[in-house]
């Protein structure tokens, strides 16, 4: 098993390695293709059982797709919400920081029951301020 680690100055406790999700996002041209539901189910069974206990997704990775395969996956394992780390980030291009409120919602219907630990900005290239980027990113704690 792995030894879990302090992620900075929050109660969460994570595992020195996570499971980047791009691979879920439903085929990539010239990258890779679409990965069956099954293999998908395998892969976090793996990461399970390996002691990884935090995953880490997007919006942009499939339009959400990457989000609801990792929900459909952890269920399927039997996690519940609080056992396991999720991180995922907004995609600020073209967008304003009003976006984020709305966003948030889609996120949270995607992963299912499952909280998210840990919300980013993917990119710093919004319409906003980074200071307005962050007030709203602040909010949603």
């Amino acid at each position: 098993m792995l030894e879990k680690r302090k992620l900075g100055n929050s109660r969460l406790e994570v595992s020195p390695i996570g499971l980047g999700l791009l691979q879920f996002s439903g085929g990539i041209p010239l990258l890779y293709g679409r990965i069956a539901p099954e293999t998908i189910n395998a892969t976090i069974e793996a990461a399970l059982a390996g002691g990884i206990n935090w995953f880490d997704t997007a919006e942009i990775y499939g339009n959400g797709r990457s989000e609801r395969y990792l929900a459909s996956a952890l269920h399927t394992a039997g996690k519940k919400n609080g056992e396991v780390i999720i991180a995922t980030k907004w995609l600020p291009v073209l967008r304003t920081a009003g976006n984020i409120r709305h966003s948030i919602k889609t996120r949270r219907r995607n992963l299912e029951n499952f909280n998210i630990d840990l919300y980013q900005v993917h990119n710093p290239y919004s319409i906003s301020s980074i200071e307005s980027v962050m007030d709203a990113m602040a909010d949603l704690v």
